[in-house]
């Protein structure tokens, strides 16, 4: 059922887009169109309408994207809350605007090229999982102090179990602390059954998978009752291939269908 707006009417696909939007945070006009249309002129003319009607902004940032970036704006968010009934898992989330596009539009397309592959269902983005644990977990602990918040999450399909995947995406090199606190939750925690870092350049995927090994290799870790693995891809490998594109483990190369 349409929504009526005083100077728009909303389809469900404009809730849709509003919906993306507040659970991805900011988004580029071609991601949009990739998710959610068929031709840029429709979804330029969309999005356009959106805007005007004071549901989506142009957001400003220091991206070196050329596309148009866009956010929700509090109107959008008043109005998406207006059918919250339809997106169960939104309810209690607040919008988290910030300057760092660049790896949200990161999270995007490596969420586009995971979720063609059929051994890969049910992805989650960062704001839905921070809901989900405020509600498992309360007030009792803290993200990335007591668990690990990752980029978003998915299930993936393999013939003896399905597994569920935190997905990290690194396109800046982060303090060696705080990389092992992450790798430390990721391994020892209960919320996955293994990560998957999509990272920039061969030398960032060198630099975290030594970080990793060291942690793995810990007395106080490799005591724990029960581990979890962590595993590394190249960011334009994984977005050429999809599940099929080359991970690095511990143990050696294979692909996430192989795992």
């Amino acid at each position: 059922m349409a929504t009526l707006n005083k100077r728009i009417i909303l389809e469900e696909r404009d809730l849709l887009i509003l919906k993306y939007l507040f659970e991805y945070k900011v988004s580029s006009s071609d991601l949009i169109k990739r998710e959610f249309f068929s031709q840029h002129s429709a979804c330029y003319r969309r999005l356009r309408r959106l805007m005007e009607a004071g549901f989506v902004q142009t957001v400003i940032t220091h991206t070196k994207c050329r596309q148009n970036i866009f956010g929700i704006t509090a109107l959008g968010i008043k109005q998406l809350g207006f059918a919250v009934s339809r997106f169960d898992n939104l309810r209690g989330l607040t919008p988290k605007f910030h300057l760092t596009t660049d790896h949200d539009l990161a999270v995007q397309v490596v969420r586009q090229a995971l979720i063609t592959s059929p051994v890969i269902t049910q992805f989650t983005s960062e704001n839905s999982l921070a809901h989900l644990f405020r509600t498992q977990y309360g007030t009792v602990k803290i993200p990335d102090q007591d668990y690990k918040l990752p980029d978003g999450a998915f299930t993936l399909w393999t013939p003896s179990v399905n597994m569920k995947v935190a997905l990290e995406v690194e396109i800046s090199k982060k303090s060696k602390s705080r990389l092992q606190k992450a790798f430390e939750l990721l391994i020892t925690g209960a919320d996955f059954n293994i990560a998957l870092y999509v990272v920039k350049d061969s030398e960032m995927l060198t630099y975290l998978k030594n970080i990793y090994e060291t942690v793995w290799n810990r007395p106080s870790i490799q005591c724990q009752s029960s581990l979890h693995s962590c595993y590394f891809a190249l960011l334009d490998d994984l977005v050429q291939s999809g599940s099929t594109a080359t991970i690095l483990g511990l143990e050696g190369s294979l692909s996430l269908k192989q795992l």
